[in-house]
Parts: C-alpha cells; structure tokens; sequence
C-alpha cells in the first residue's frame, strides 16, 4: 500500500529509547481453566479479529489550565491515519487478523501532554472510571483489563486493545514533561500516541507507521531497529534485527512485516496449508450416548478444539485458542454429509477484576446431537467429520445394528366399574392397551363377556403409546351368574408376542340388592350397606372412603346400588324393599 511521506525522517522509531510508563506488576488472579483467552490474554498473537478502541482525551481545565482541544480536522486526520495502520496489518496477513476501530472522546481534568508519561495514570484512570470501569481494587491497568473484556464481549472479538490519544497541537515540542510521544504497553491492552509524536522528528503525517508499530509491539513483536536477537511472542521466536518492516522503526521502516515479526505475531505456518501453526491443530471428537428407537439412531456427542503450547508464556501464561467448532456433520453408508445441531459449552471468566466472574459460551468445546432417518434392519456406518473455522478437520466413525422390527401390542388393565351387577342395567368397562412395538399400529379389540361379542373397536396406537377404551354393557336380561369380561386384539402381522392380546376378569350378575352375590338379599347386604354409609366416591382410587376414613375403609362400588356416588339411605332403602328375594 503506498502513501506519499512528507520529508525525511533521520531518527529511529525505539521503544528502548522511550521512559516507560510506571506499570504495576499484573495482580494474581486466577481463572477457571478453559481453551479460551482469558482476562490478561487480550492481545497474544495476531490472528483472528480485534477491537480497537481510540480515545482522544480532551483537556476540560477541571485541575490543570485548558490548553489543547480537539478539532474535527485533527479527529479526521487521526482517523485516516489509524485506519491505514491497522489496514495495512490485515493486508499483509492476508486477512487473518481484522480490526473493529471503535472513537469516544473523553474528558480529563489534566493536561496530559504536560505530564510525566511515568504520571499519566491519572488522567487514564480518570477517563476509564468515566467510561464506567473505575478503580475497585488493584491499579489502575486492571482498570485498563476491566475495559477490553468488555469490549471485546461486545463486539464478540478475540482480541482488544486502547489507543490513548494526546493533543498535542499547542505544545512546543510535542513531547511530554521529560521526553517521550509515544509508548507501548508489550502484550497491551493499551498504547500512547501523542498527536504529531513529536513535531521535529516524526510528525503527524507518520503516525501511521508509528501506530503499526505499537500495534506490532500489542502483539508481542519486538522492536528491530538494532542489532542485537529478542525473542518474544506466543512462539517465543526471535525477531529479524534491521529487517527492514514495520517493526524496525522510523526512517527505515517499510509496510512489510520481516520473518522475525511474522514468528513472533504468531503468522508462522511451516507447512504452508494457510493456517498457522498456532491454529494448526488437531479436533477431538466422540459419541456420548445412543440408543436406537424405531429404527431412528439417536446419537450425542462432543467436539472440540485444541490448543498450541504457549512457548513464550505470555499474558496468563495459559495454552490458549481463538479456534471455533464451525460444524459437525454426519452421514450414513457413505451418504450425504448433514449438519448436527450444535449446543456451545460455558466457561466462566473474569470479567471485571479482582474477582467477578460471568458464564460465556463458547465454540471452542461444542456438544452436538442428531437422528438419523429410520434405517433398516441391519448393519450400518456412521461417520462424524468436525471442521472449525481455520477448516481443520478431524473424522470419527462407528457401526451400528439396527434390529428387526418388533410388532407388539398388549393389555395392560381391564376394570369394569362394578364386579357385581345386578340384570337390570348397565355398566362401563375401561380397557388398556399398549403399544410395545416400534412402528406405529392399527388393530381391532372386541370386548365379550364369555364367547359373546359387547361391542368392537378400531384402534390406531404409535409406538410407546397407550390409550384407554371404554366400553358400554347392557346386563338387561342376562341370565343371573358368573361370566368372563375378555378384551382380545387382533394379532398383528409379524407379532410373535400374543399372549398379552387377551385379557380377562370375572364378574357377577346377580339380583338387583345382593351385594355380595350369594342369591339372596339379606342381612349380610344390609349390614354391607350399613357400614358403608356416608362413604363418598373418590376419583383416585375409584374407592368410597369416609371422612375421616373410618377402620373398614375403603368401601366397593357395588355397594352404591343406584350409582350416584355416595352411599346413603336410597342404597339401604333398595336392599329393604328387596329383602328376603332369593335368585
């Protein structure tokens, strides 16, 4: 990419040669182990997509006199400036890394560009406690932590870091109180620039070249403007002393990245397939469970990615990945591939510090499930393929036995109403059935009592279902005695089980009053009433039952003669007027 220069520049781009701001060692905070960067893991390698976000802090005279204000036409210009920086590293990564460029202007109660740079803590901790991170515990660049996580949350990045932005147009020299425009936190989250870092030497026109810079440093680029090797970066590789690129500085650096810088930003990709070898890596995955029903194999599962050595034992220090589970697919005899459904894994992370921790989801560990179409009786290949998004792959694969189909259908209850009725009325008769089998059934049951037919019925039943059939008896003029109730179901085709098709229970009929169907009304019917009185219908055991339960609790339904769910004075009156009768 080219861009005309003003003129030339004869002093190097060094973060040696610049005081450093006065960072606290990082405070311990431990995470819970996951694949995923974590809080101090905001910028390890430059791959993947990050969140920049560039504040320009506004003097507003609170503390220190108003001296700098931001125009539009600075805003603009630094603007165009970061963004063909940051332009610039997505070309020559051939868009493994891609920037979300986010501006917010905030106002400090400083001066910034007449501060130490070892003193800018207070302006940048003023502006992020504005932002809505202050200072809880720790220092102020936990504050800085507190920021990026949440950015980059919000923009769903992998990486993040700040841009403070200075003005710096009023100032003589465009340096701060002791020297330096310009500074770099190694490994981020934050860089300085000054407006024309540094109005002899560098100027506003290169800020460009000044922000690829520090954004190499973000990324664990070292310097390479002398002579001597610094290993660095996830890798732990070395850099290209006077490579020539971004990292070797101001006047001698051009937009190329040399193969130190490349190494060391983590763009290393020994066998030349298009991915790197820090996102090279090997997936897992494996069956958690299946079961076959109907023919339908049923299957869940886990894939995952994994991670590379973190060789440099930067940020947390942790193995960590920015790869993605994209897809797991399956497919049967050697058929068509199809998309499983994908559940993602949570993780918890801290997301503010010391210690405010948040479950997020995440793709790095996915559970997924799928059924298959119903198969046929037989053996079967199931293959599993998982791709992420750097298009690795990895295979799994097993057989399965799908049996023959069971046909199976079965009584599992018959219960008339009353098991004692008298040869003047009529009944109801609840009939049971299941379906055992695996497909879906249509069948005929017939209630008889003996060898004679009450009524027949269609039944359409799916597999692992029940119904219950009720049926009307008519018990006018049948000869008093004892009879089968039988349920019978056709047997299916192909249904070997047929001995629950049938299902039996013997009942009485007897005279109109004889409750206990001995041919005669008497006292033993009497005193069956008797005791019984006041007893109520209850729905759930289809019992009579006294409240309070009285010691012969619960009562049979033949003992309410006229059906009307409570036994009381209309029973015992029926069974008096019919006293003495014999069958």
């Amino acid at each position: 990419m080219n861009k005309s220069k003003l003129a030339a520049i004869v002093v190097f781009l060094l973060i040696a040669t610049i005081p450093m701001l006065n960072i606290p060692p990082k405070a311990e905070a431990q995470e819970p182990v996951n694949l995923t960067p974590g809080y101090y893991d905001t910028s390890l390698y430059m791959l993947g997509n990050c969140t920049v976000k560039v504040i320009f802090l506004e003097s507003n005279g609170a503390i220190d006199p108003e001296k700098e204000n931001w125009t539009s036409t600075e805003i603009n210009k630094v603007k165009e400036e970061i963004e063909f920086a940051l332009a610039n590293w997505t070309s020559l990564s051939q868009g493994m890394i891609n920037f979300i460029i986010e501006y917010t202007i905030v106002g400090t109660s400083y001066n910034p560009i007449d501060l130490r740079l070892t003193d800018l803590y207070l302006c940048f901790s003023e502006v992020l406690t504005t932002l809505g991170y202050p200072l809880v515990s720790g220092t102020w660049i936990e504050q800085a932590y507190d920021c990026v996580n949440a950015l980059r949350d919000s923009y769903n990045t992998d990486w993040c870091f700040l841009v403070f932005l200075i003005d710096s147009s009023n100032d003589a020299d465009g340096y701060f109180e002791g020297g330096g425009a310009e500074q770099c936190h190694p490994g981020g989250p934050y860089m300085i620039m000054t407006l024309d870092n540094g109005k002899a030497y560098i100027g506003l026109e290169n800020m460009d070249k000044v922000m690829a810079h520090e954004t190499g440093n973000i990324f664990w680029a070292s310097d390479e403007g002398m002579d001597n090797l610094i290993y660095g970066g996830y890798l732990n590789s070395s850099n290209t002393p006077h490579g020539g690129g971004v990292m070797e500085g101001i006047p001698n650096s051009h937009w190329y990245v040399s193969s130190g810088t490349r190494n060391q930003v983590g763009w290393t990709d020994d066998d030349q397939d298009g991915v790197p070898n820090i996102l090279d890596t090997f997936l897992l995955i494996s069956i958690n469970s299946m079961n076959i029903f109907k023919g339908i194999v049923n299957i869940t599962g886990r894939a995952e990615v994994t991670t590379h050595p973190n060789l440099g034992k930067i940020g947390s220090g942790r193995d960590v990945t920015v790869k993605k589970i994209r897809s797991v697919e399956y497919r049967v005899d050697n058929g068509t591939w199809i998309g499983a459904s994908l559940t993602p894994t949570t993780v918890k992370k801290m997301v503010r510090y010391p210690s405010t921790y948040m479950d997020k989801q995440t793709y790095s560990i996915v559970n997924y499930s799928f059924s298959t179409q119903p198969l046929e009786p037989g053996t079967h290949l199931i293959e599993l393929k998982t791709v992420d998004d750097w298009n690795n792959e990895a295979y799994y694969n097993t057989t399965v036995t799908v049996p023959e189909v069971t046909h199976d259908i079965a009584f599992t209850k018959l219960e008339p109403y009353r098991r004692t009725l008298s040869n003047d009325t009529s009944t109801t008769v609840n009939v049971t059935i299941a379906n055992q089998g695996d497909t879906f059934e249509t069948f005929n049951v017939t209630l008889y009592y003996n060898s004679t037919s009450i009524e027949n019925r269609n039944v359409n039943l799916d597999s692992g279902k029940s119904t219950t059939l009720t049926f009307k008896w008519n018990t006018t003029s049948i000869p008093l005695g004892n009879y089968n109730l039988k349920a019978e179901a056709t047997p299916i085709t192909g249904e070997i089980n047929v001995a629950d098709n049938f299902l039996t229970v013997e009942v009485k009929i007897s005279l109109t009053g004889d409750i206990n169907a001995d041919g005669t009304i008497d006292i033993l019917d009497i005193t069956t009433v008797a005791v019984a009185f006041g007893a109520k219908f209850n729905e759930t055991d289809g019992m009579y039952w006294h409240d309070p339960p009285c010691p012969n609790c619960p009562h049979a339904k033949d003992v309410d003669i006229n059906d009307d769910k409570e036994i009381d004075i209309l029973d015992i009156t029926r069974v008096a007027v019919d006293f003495g009768k014999t069958a």
